[in-house]
């Protein structure tokens, strides 16, 4: 995610295997297991912050820049994973919460800048059973967020107002959904929240 070349080999292959590239999917990411402002030095907050948002972010523009051609060329779509915590706080820690609202304002100014030949829109799932994992200037390179499955249920359940906690799959129709020209044809720079409900609760 952090090396832009990485990005133009991708969009490169997929042209040559499959003659055009129809949607971007940005999704890949790293968190801060809540870790507060209070629980960092100068040195260690700009180390995270620096690998955070390399990959939360920096990955996510990269991703869009390698593609936009491609993209242009098919009227195409981009998707962008975003979160419960790109509105609301207490979804992560402070670097990740800012990470995360700074993706729903890259879904707006890249919808604004690509249109009209690219829709761009995100997915904001809450919290989902995945390997999600920290950064290695937190010492969590390691850990993810689902190492402990039934804790995980436990604790994310309760705080849910579906009461459930979500997995991957919960999230796939809204992907599928906005990546399809002709079944959302009108929608671009939105984020659909797929969050059990915690979002109306903070409303």
């Amino acid at each position: 995610m952090r090396d832009y070349a990485v990005h133009a080999d991708a969009v490169a292959r997929a042209q040559e295997r499959f003659g055009r590239l129809d949607v971007l999917v940005a999704n890949a990411g790293i968190f801060d297991f809540r870790r507060p402002l209070r629980g960092y030095d100068p040195q260690t907050l700009a180390a995270t912050m620096d690998e955070l948002f390399a990959v939360n972010l920096r990955g996510y523009l990269y991703a869009a820049m390698a593609a936009r051609e491609a993209l242009v060329a098919s009227r195409g779509a981009i998707v962008c994973t975003a979160s419960v915590a790109s509105f609301h706080a207490g979804g992560g820690g402070i670097l990740y919460t800012m990470g995360k609202h700074a993706v729903a304002g890259m879904v707006k100014q890249l919808a604004l800048e690509l249109a009209p030949d690219v829709r761009v829109n995100g997915v904001g799932p809450g919290g989902t059973l995945t390997r999600l994992g920290g950064t290695e200037a937190l010492g969590h390179a390691g850990r993810t967020i689902g190492g402990d499955p039934a804790q995980f249920d436990a604790r994310v359940g309760a705080a849910v107002p579906l009461g459930f906690a979500q997995r991957p799959e919960h999230h796939t129709g809204l992907y599928v959904l906005l990546a399809s020209g002709e079944n959302a044809p009108a929608v671009t720079g939105e984020i659909f929240m797929s969050d059990g409900g915690v979002a109306a609760r903070s409303v």
